[in-house]
C-alpha cells in the first residue's frame, strides 16, 4: 500500500482515540490534524514549544498590583516599536517581545499613589515611555527601568480627574513637526460635563488644563493629536443623534478653536474614534450600530461601506445589544473591529472606506482574544488560557490568512485591478521650505484590459498647489497600460486674513487607485508627507577667509579672561555706560567654534556667510544680518552711521531692540530680541504692482514670501549665555549720529576694533523673511591681534614723565652749546695773543688778571679788553684760559 494511502487510515485511527480523550488544551495538535483530515485539506501545523508553567513574584512590601477596570482584555501596541506592547485583563502587562516570553503583572508603588488600590482606566503610549490613567492621575512608567514616576498636574480647583489619555506616536526621528507631535499628551475626564481637557508639551510629565471654547458643552467622547493642522481633535455630540469633531492647536501660541461638519450617529453613550495608523490622519469612529470613516481629519464624517455576505447582508455593522469591543488599524489604511459576540469585520481606507465581515474562520475568536496586524498585513490573534491566574502571562498566538478568508467570501468581492502600485514618496517627508518647489512620481500597472486612474489626496489642501499630469511610461508586456503620475508641488499662497489654520505645517500625501478591491494585497496605499518649513539640516555657516588657520590646538582647552572694563552687562554696548563689575573668565567652547578666525586690530571686520543642507553647500547668503558678542563685550563699532545708511524711516538698533524686550518681557535675551520675526527694514521697498481686492480697489501687492503661510515663532528655548535681569527701563529713539547695526546686503557696513587684544565670540543671526523658513544663526570667534600691550601706569603720570625728560634734553642741548661756543671764543683770543707776542720783543711779563671789574667798552657795545689799542673779547669766568701775559 503507498504511503498516501496509509495516512488517511492512520489518522482516522488518531481521531478515534483522541475524540475520546479530555484535552485540557482548547487547540491541541491532534485536533488540528482531525479538523483537516475531515474536510481532506491536510496540512502540517505549526509545531508548539511546551510551555512550563512559571508562577508570578511575590510582590515586594509596599506594592500594589495594578488592576484593569473595563470588562473586555485590551492589547495596546507602540505605533513605532512593534515589540513593545501592553496587555490588559484584570491586570496589567508589559512586554519588549510582544508576549514571547512570560510577562509579569505591573505593580505601583503605594506610598507613590497614596491609595491601597490602583484603578487603571486608561493606558497610551509616548515615544519613550507608557501614560496610564491611574486612580484619575497620569503616571509615568518606564518600560526599560521598570519604575514609576507622577506626571505634574497644574490645575487651579481641585477634584480634577483624568480618566482617559491620548497621543499618537510619530516615527520620523528627524522631522521637527514629528518631534513637537511627539511631546504631545491629551487628558480627560470622560464622565466631565465640560469640554475641558488636559495638555501636556513634554511627553507627559506636566499638564495643564484647557478646554475647546465655544456654546457645546460635554462630554468629550475622545481625543487624538493630528499632524496636519498641529491639532487637538476631540469628538463631541451636539445633541443625542448628532455629533461632530473640534479642533484647537495644541501650539499654545494659538487659541483658535474651528468646529467641523456635523454627522447623524446612533442615540446612546456609545461613541468613540480612533486614529488610523496609516500616516494620513485618518479618523475611524464607531457608536452602538456602525463604523464611520473621515478622510480629512474629522472635517467630513460618512459611513463605512459594508459590503453585503450570504451571512450579513444588512447595511449597519452591529445587531441589537452587540458592541464593538475592539477596533485596530494597520500601517496600510487596514482596519479591523471585533465585536462582543466575537465576529469579525475587515476594511480598508481610502477615497471611501470598505468593509466586509469576515465570517468563515475554521476556528471562532475566543473570548479572551485580542487581535493585531501582522507586518504581512494578515492577523495575529493572542488569547489567555491560563486555568491557574498565578503564572505568569505567557499569550498564544494564532495566525489568520486574510487573503485566504477574503478570496472565500460569499458572494466574491471584486478582484485586484492592478499588479502594482508605487510612489517615490512613500513612507517618506518631502521638505518645501521658501521659493522652492519638488516633483512626485507614483507609478501603476494595472491588471491587462484595465483602464485604471491614480487618485491624489491632502489631508490639508490649504498648504501645497499641486500640477499633475501623465506621463508616457516605459514599454511593458503586452496588454499592459501602465500608467505614471507626475505631480509638482510647491507653497500655495494664502490671503493674510484667513487665519483658519496655521499655513507652515504638515500635509500628507495619499494615492490610491480609483479601481481597487479589499482583496488588493500589494502596495494598497501609497502615503507620504509634506512638510512645508524648514528642512533638517539647514544651516548657515560663517566663510573662511583666505589663510584661515584650521590647527589650533592650544584652542583645545584655552581659557581665557575678558576685562571687567570691556563688557557691557546690558548688552548694549556701552550705550547707557554700562560696565561689569568683575572680569569674565571664559572656557573656549572649541567643539562648538573650531578655530578662531583670526583680524589684526586695525583691520576692518565683515563676516560672510553660506546656506548649507547638511554637508552640502547651497549658496552664498548677501542678505541683512546681524551680530552681537554672546558675554557683551563692548569694544568693536560699526563703521557707518545711520544718518549714512540711506534709510527712509529710522533703523532699528540692539538698544531700541533690547529696551523693547525688557519693557514687554522683564529681562532681556540678545538671541531672541531681533530677529526676522521682529524685524523692519529701514528701506521703503519699490512698489511691484498692484491687484484688485474684493472691492475693486487697487492696493499695493503684498509680497509672495508675506503672503504665503506665517513664518514659524521665535523659539523661546534659544537660550544665550548673555540673558540677564535688568531694572533698566529708558526709553531711547536712534538718532542719525548712532552707529547702524545692520550688517550684509549691498552696504559696505563693517565692524573695527579698539587695539586691544581680544577673543570675541559672536552669535550671527539672518534677518532676511523671504530666504528660508529656518532660524538661520550661527555662532563663531574672532581672534584680535597686533594692538600694542596696554600700559598700567595712568596716562597723566606718563604724560608728566615724558614732558619732563623732553624739558632735560633740550635744557641739556642748551647748555651744551653755549659752553662749546665760549669755549671756541677763548680760544680764538688765545691764538691772537700768541700771534702778537710772537711778533713784538718780551720787555717785560707781567700776569694780568683778567675779570669784568677791568672791561672797558668800545664803540661796539660789547665787553673788551683792551690789547694794543685793540677790542678783543674777554673770556668768561668760566674759560679754561683765566691769564695772558702782557706785554710793556
Amino acid at each position: 500500500m503507498m504511503m498516501f494511502e496509509v495516512l488517511p487510515l492512520f489518522f482516522s485511527y488518531l481521531c478515534l482515540f483522541t475524540a475520546s480523550a479530555e484535552h485540557t488544551e482548547p487547540e491541541s495538535v491532534p485536533d488540528l490534524v482531525c479538523e483537516r483530515m475531515q474536510s481532506r485539506t491536510l496540512e502540517t501545523p505549526t509545531p508548539k514549544i511546551e510551555r512550563l508553567p512559571i508562577l508570578e513574584t511575590q510582590l515586594p512590601s509596599g506594592e500594589v498590583l495594578l488592576l484593569w477596570n473595563r470588562t473586555h482584555p485590551v492589547l495596546l501596541q507602540h505605533n513605532c516599536l512593534k515589540q513593545v506592547a501592553l496587555y490588559a485583563r484584570y491586570k496589567i502587562y508589559v512586554t519588549q517581545d510582544l508576549f514571547s516570553s512570560p510577562a509579569q503583572p505591573l505593580s505601583i508603588n503605594q506610598a507613590l499613589i497614596g491609595e491601597t488600590v490602583a484603578i487603571v482606566t486608561d493606558a497610551t503610549f509616548t515615544s519613550h515611555h507608557l501614560l496610564l490613567a491611574i486612580n484619575g492621575r497620569p503616571f509615568i512608567y518606564n518600560w526599560t527601568l521598570n519604575n514609576f514616576t507622577t506626571a505634574e498636574l497644574n490645575v487651579t480647583a481641585s477634584g480634577v480627574t483624568l480618566t482617559n489619555l491620548a497621543a499618537f506616536p510619530c516615527c520620523d526621528a528627524v522631522s521637527l513637526w514629528c518631534k513637537r507631535m511627539n511631546m504631545v499628551v491629551l487628558g480627560y475626564d470622560a464622565n466631565s460635563a465640560t469640554l475641558e481637557f488636559a495638555r501636556s508639551l513634554d511627553e507627559g510629565r506636566s499638564f495643564h488644563m484647557t478646554r475647546f471654547e465655544g456654546e457645546h458643552q460635554g462630554p468629550l467622547y475622545g481625543l487624538t493629536v493630528i499632524n496636519s493642522f498641529s491639532s487637538v481633535v476631540g469628538l463631541i455630540k451636539l445633541n443625542d443623534t448628532v455629533a461632530s469633531f473640534v479642533f484647537a492647536s495644541y501650539d499654545v501660541d494659538y487659541d483658535h478653536v474651528l468646529r467641523a461638519l456635523s454627522f447623524d450617529v446612533e442615540s446612546g453613550h456609545h461613541l468613540a474614534f480612533q486614529q488610523i495608523l496609516s500616516g494620513f490622519s485618518a479618523l475611524l469612529v464607531w457608536d452602538n450600530k456602525n463604523l464611520y470613516y473621515s478622510p480629512s481629519c474629522g472635517q467630513t464624517v460618512l459611513p463605512v461601506h459594508l459590503y453585503s455576505t450570504i451571512r450579513w447582508n444588512e447595511t449597519s455593522f452591529l445587531s441589537s445589544g452587540e458592541t464593538f469591543r475592539q477596533i485596530i488599524t494597520g500601517p496600510d489604511g487596514e482596519f479591523a473591529a471585533v465585536t462582543t459576540e466575537n465576529r469579525l469585520f475587515y476594511g480598508r481606507e481610502g477615497h471611501r472606506a470598505d468593509a466586509v465581515e469576515i465570517y468563515n474562520l475554521e476556528t471562532p475568536l475566543r473570548d479572551t482574544s485580542v487581535l493585531l496586524f501582522s507586518a504581512d498585513g494578515d492577523f495575529i490573534e493572542f488569547y489567555d488560557d491560563r486555568t491557574d491566574p498565578r503564572r505568569k502571562l505567557w499569550l498564544k498566538k494564532r495566525e489568520i490568512d486574510l487573503q485566504q478568508h477574503l478570496r472565500a467570501i460569499e458572494p466574491p468581492l471584486t478582484k485586484c485591478q492592478y499588479q502594482a502600485l508605487g510612489a517615490d514618496f512613500q513612507g517618506k517627508t518631502i521638505y518645501i521650505d521658501i521659493n522652492t518647489k519638488t516633483q512626485i512620481t507614483v507609478n501603476l500597472i494595472p491588471q491587462p484590459g484595465v483602464q485604471n486612474q491614480l487618485l491624489l489626496s491632502m489631508s490639508n489642501p490649504h498648504l501645497l498647489q499641486t500640477v499633475s499630469r501623465y506621463v508616457n511610461s516605459p514599454s511593458a508586456a503586452s496588454g499592459l497600460s501602465p500608467r505614471t503620475l507626475v505631480t509638482s508641488l510647491n507653497q500655495k499662497c494664502m490671503a493674510s486674513s484667513d487665519v483658519s489654520y496655521e499655513e507652515i505645517g504638515v500635509t500628507n500625501m495619499r494615492v490610491t487607485a480609483s479601481e481597487r478591491s479589499l482583496v488588493c494585497s500589494k502596495n494598497p496605499l501609497q502615503v507620504g508627507h509634506v512638510s512645508v518649513g524648514c528642512p533638517p539640516g539647514k544651516h548657515v555657516r560663517i566663510k573662511l577667509p583666505p589663510g584661515y588657520n584650521s590647527e589650533c590646538d592650544v584652542m583645545k582647552n584655552f581659557t581665557y579672561t575678558i576685562p571687567k572694563f570691556t563688557i557691557d552687562p546690558t548688552m548694549m554696548r556701552g550705550k547707557f555706560d554700562g560696565e561689569a563689575t568683575a572680569d569674565l573668565e571664559i572656557k573656549y567652547d572649541y567643539q562648538l567654534l573650531g578655530c578662531p578666525i583670526s583680524s589684526y586690530h586695525n583691520s576692518l571686520f565683515k563676516p560672510e556667510m553660506q546656506l548649507w543642507q547638511g554637508d552640502t553647500f547651497l549658496e552664498d547668503i548677501h542678505d541683512d544680518f546681524i551680530m552681537y558678542e554672546i558675554h557683551g563685550m563692548k569694544t568693536y563699532s560699526y563703521t557707518k552711521k545711520i544718518k549714512d545708511a540711506g534709510c527712509d524711516k529710522t533703523p532699528q538698533t540692539w538698544a531700541a531692540m533690547l529696551l523693547k524686550q525688557q519693557r514687554e518681557l522683564g529681562h532681556i535675551d540678545p538671541s531672541i530680541a531681533w530677529t526676522k520675526m521682529n524685524y523692519e527694514s529701514c528701506k521703503v521697498p519699490s512698489v511691484r504692482g498692484t491687484e484688485n481686492d474684493d472691492l475693486g480697489t487697487a492696493t499695493t501687492a503684498t509680497p509672495p514670501s508675506h503672503r504665503c503661510g506665517r513664518l514659524p515663532r521665535s523659539q523661546t528655548n534659544v537660550t544665550s549665555a548673555a540673558t540677564v535681569q535688568t531694572p533698566f527701563t529708558s526709553t531711547y529713539s536712534p538718532s542719525d549720529e548712532d552707529q547702524y547695526e545692520i550688517l550684509g546686503g549691498s552696504g559696505d557696513n563693517k565692524v573695527s576694533w579698539k587695539s586691544l587684544n581680544l577673543v570675541y565670540i559672536f552669535e550671527v543671526i539672518v534677518l532676511s523673511k523671504d530666504h528660508s523658513f529656518c532660524d538661520l544663526r550661527t555662532k563663531f570667534a574672532v581672534q584680535v591681534w597686533g594692538a600694542p600691550p596696554k600700559s598700567s601706569i595712568p596716562v597723566f603720570l606718563v604724560t608728566g614723565i615724558i614732558s619732563a625728560i623732553l624739558t632735560a634734553i633740550v635744557y641739556c642741548m642748551y647748555a651744551t652749546t653755549r659752553v662749546k661756543k665760549k669755549q671756541e671764543e677763548d680760544l680764538s683770543i688765545l691764538q691772537r695773543l700768541e700771534f702778537k707776542r710772537s711778533r713784538a720783543p718780551l720787555r717785560k711779563s707781567k700776569i694780568i688778571q683778567i675779570s669784568q671789574n677791568h672791561e672797558m667798552s668800545c664803540d661796539t657795545g660789547a665787553k673788551f679788553k683792551p690789547i694794543n689799542d685793540e677790542c678783543v673779547s674777554g673770556p668768561s669766568s668760566n674759560s679754561p684760559f683765566l691769564s695772558v701775559p702782557k706785554t710793556e
